[in-house]
């Protein structure tokens, strides 16, 4: 970035000329200016309000461009259920581009009651048997094709938390096992960027 000069000048001004017949020196103000980023890939990596369970949750961008990168976050983590508003500095090259703008992002993480009740058609996309079930019974998962491939699951207790037991895949199916408490819990299936579904179980 800057303003430059810049001249020309005939070696032999008695027998040359310019296109206009003039013989004068010629003098040219030039600049170059401050570019601007391509912030269009720029995102948050959040699609949907997280669920709560115990855990501390964050969200950051993704899709920064070459010379841009993130001197801080503000507001981007946080653990308990709540709505937080997230902003990020960024470092880049001052000196040669325009400041590059980010948007805030405004994100929440939600009790598993209100998961569930913005949870609809579960059936339609995975089955658990059987349900109900006796303590100590294996619980299977069956995921449908649309979402198998790439769907994770867990089991959550009433207060959204993380249930320790033995989760296997076998045979495009999920086996879980160590449900030795009745009660009522909740089989969650989800991806690394949102939730596809939540099912609930009843222990006996």
């Amino acid at each position: 970035m800057g303003t430059y000069s810049a001249y020309a000048v005939l070696n032999d001004k008695e027998n040359t000329s310019w296109s206009d017949g003039t013989t004068e020196d010629v003098y040219v103000a030039w600049r170059i200016v401050k570019a601007d980023y391509y912030m269009s890939a720029v995102a948050w990596d959040y699609t949907e309000p997280f669920i709560y369970d115990g855990t501390t949750k964050t969200v950051s961008l993704t899709g920064l461009p070459e010379g841009v990168s993130v001197n801080s976050y503000k507001g981007n983590t946080a653990t308990d259920v709540g709505t937080y508003s997230a902003s990020a500095v960024l470092n880049y090259q001052w000196w040669n581009y325009n400041k590059p703008e980010v948007p805030e992002l405004n994100w929440s993480i939600e009790n598993l009651a209100l998961a569930l009740e913005q949870t609809q058609n579960a059936e339609a996309v995975a089955t658990a048997y059987p349900n109900p079930l006796m303590a100590g019974t294996v619980l299977q998962v069956e995921i449908g094709e649309e979402h198998g491939a790439n769907a994770n699951v867990e089991l959550l207790n009433l207060s959204g938390l993380q249930v320790p037991v033995t989760i296997e895949k076998q045979n495009g199916a999920y086996i879980i096992s160590g449900l030795t408490r009745p009660g009522v819990y909740f089989v969650r299936i989800f991806t690394p960027t949102k939730s596809i579904a939540v099912l609930k179980v009843i222990v006996k």
